[in-house]
């Protein structure tokens, strides 16, 4: 039988509120599950506790599978929602198909949203719907001045009215962030769209705005370097503007300079990006240098004396190339470099890709990778590493607080620490139950099956009928339908998949005793019968027995997991 593997994930979403009585004239809204919208089903609302009375509902005008009401004329204490039957028009327990459980009212909660892949009396949850006039969003970034490609970007929302159990969301390029903060790695250039959204509990949009962040293509790119023995200073910033007063480099003090080496010599640097020419202005937030103006390509500046005014005059000096008349070749680099015990992959990301592709590196060792990138600049190159496809698992100093800078070439580098690594920990539920097999079906008092590493095995359960439910969780029905797990066609002595989530009872071939193993690893139910393995292993009693993985691979001592046992031509699953 084929196998299918999913993702095994458990929700469970637990409301406690406190009853309060319906007012005459409440607006309550409804929103029906997948099931429920099914054959064009119209809704109504029971009324009770405080005599009883029916109310239809109507779509909301604007709004996607919502649905209102308005309370009868006085107050009641209850309440059921149903689904009922279109070619009728009368409210009543016969044209009703499906309903709630009996519900009450907080006195805020106002919104009713079925759970999905219920029917009857499946559970749901209340949250609060209502649009607000006072409710103002906002959204800004940083840098606010021009932003280019692998520029790190921080997106801040506001909110001006928002709701209470409320929350703020960020949606940008394809990315939404829960928070009134984002961190983005500009992409390639181009426009993106920003968007800012308040979302009720029940995830349902209760506002938004939407700005254009504007990424500039780099069309031009060359650095500014000031000998650092020169200055004494212990930190350097880089002030500029041009002819238009436009600055490339922040407001003052400008922006933080670099440290890079230029044939053994100490610079801080930056890069000025599409400008033709420019003024500029060293500092370390006290002392300064005089302007310095008619700048239009890469140079290298020393401090030499200070003026009568106390500012630093600076001397123009050959770069690494002899006086920078030669443009530096292109070549092919190899990147080695020592990562922390027991990193699975590693990963180099800088201006060679715009800072926007994590490159794969391959494991040289232990605790080293390499890998080698054609036509780079050495004096140019700036990278970093991560142990993950994203920035999340970039490296940090020992301290795991602490950024490390932009990295320039080195044959070989070390990495101190990860700001996170890849979680690949798959937790499994120490039991699971099944209702329907001879417990008068009671989610409360299921057959509770153990198991290790996600296999459950239990011998001689009998089955009365060829009904049943499995799942991960027991008690109430809301909890039991919270972990339901569905066997598809079920056949003795065969496997059968296991799929997440469904109304449906699962069934089995034949009423019996049978031994069961539940594999949530590969999603996977085997239903054996002892007295049918027992006849076949007597008719193969004398023929060798084989074992085999679940890949198909021959194993010649197995033990500790799920193997198939082959004896003669008779195959079958087992655990040792």
């Amino acid at each position: 039988m084929k196998k299918f593997y999913f993702l095994f994930t458990l929700l469970l979403s637990v409301l406690v509120a406190n009853a309060a009585t319906i007012p005459a004239g409440t607006k309550l809204y409804l929103t029906p599950n997948s099931n429920w919208k099914q054959s064009n089903a119209r809704y109504a609302a029971y009324f009770f506790g405080n005599g009883e009375a029916w109310v239809s509902m109507t779509k909301v005008a604007g709004e996607t599978d919502l649905y209102e009401l308005t309370s009868p004329s006085k107050s009641y204490t209850n309440v059921i929602f149903c689904r009922m039957n279109p070619s009728t028009t009368a409210n009543n327990w016969n044209n009703k198909w499906n309903q709630t459980a009996d519900l009450t009212y907080d006195g805020t909660n106002n919104h009713y949203t079925v759970k999905a892949n219920t029917w009857d009396k499946g559970g749901g949850t209340w949250s609060y719907y209502g649009k607000t006039e006072e409710l103002l969003l906002g959204v800004s970034w940083t840098p606010s001045e021009t932003i280019y490609p692998g520029d790190n970007v921080t997106i801040t929302a506001t909110a001006v009215g928002q709701p209470e159990n409320s929350s703020i969301q960020i949606t940008i390029d394809g990315t939404t962030t829960t928070g009134t903060t984002a961190n983005w790695v500009a992409g390639e250039a181009g426009n993106y769209t920003v968007k800012v959204a308040c979302v009720d509990s029940n995830s349902q949009e209760l506002g938004s705005t939407e700005q254009t962040l504007k990424v500039t293509a780099i069309t031009s790119e060359w650095g500014i370097y000031l000998d650092k023995a020169s200055t004494k200073w212990t930190n350097a910033n880089l002030y500029t503007w041009d002819a238009n007063n436009t600055t490339y480099t922040g407001t003052w003090p400008g922006n933080a300079m670099g440290v890079t080496t230029v044939n053994g010599t100490e610079y801080y640097y930056s890069l000025i990006r599409n400008a033709k020419t420019i003024n500029l202005i060293f500092n370390n937030g006290t002392e300064q240098t005089v302007d310095i103006t008619g700048i239009s390509g890469e140079s290298f500046f020393k401090l030499t004396t200070k003026n009568g005014e106390g500012k630093w005059q600076v001397e123009k000096v050959e770069n690494s190339t002899g006086g920078g008349e030669e443009e530096e070749e292109t070549e092919t680099l190899v990147f080695n470099v020592t990562v922390p015990a027991g990193t699975e992959n590693c990963y180099i990301v800088g201006s060679f890709n715009e800072w926007g592709k994590f490159v794969a590196m391959e494991k040289a060792g232990d605790n080293n990778f390499t890998v080698s990138i054609d036509n780079l600049k050495k004096s140019e190159v700036k990278y970093k590493y991560t142990c993950g496809e994203g920035w999340d698992y970039v490296e940090m100093q020992a301290d795991k607080v602490t950024d490390v800078q932009d990295r320039s070439y080195t044959a070989n580098d070390v990495v101190a620490a990860w700001k996170s690594t890849p979680s690949t920990t798959v937790t499994y539920p120490e039991k699971v139950y099944i209702v329907g097999h001879d417990n008068a079906w009671d989610p409360a008092k299921p057959l509770e099956i153990s198991g290790t590493d996600g296999v459950y095995t239990i011998d001689n359960v009998t089955f009365v009928n060829t009904g049943f439910k499995l799942s991960t969780q027991k008690g109430s029905w809301d909890a039991f339908n919270a972990g339901v797990l569905y066997v598809q066609n079920a056949i003795v002595n065969e496997e059968a998949t296991i799929t997440k989530g469904s109304s449906d009872d699962s069934k089995i071939s034949a009423t019996g005793t049978f031994n069961l193993t539940i594999d949530l690893v590969n999603m996977t139910f085997l239903a054996i019968d002892p007295l049918t393995v027992a006849i076949e292993e007597v008719a193969t009693d004398n023929a060798p027995i084989e074992y085999y993985n679940l890949q198909g691979v021959k194993v010649a001592n197995p033990e500790n997991g799920i193997f198939i046992k082959k004896q003669g031509s008779k195959t079958t699953k087992v655990v040792l």
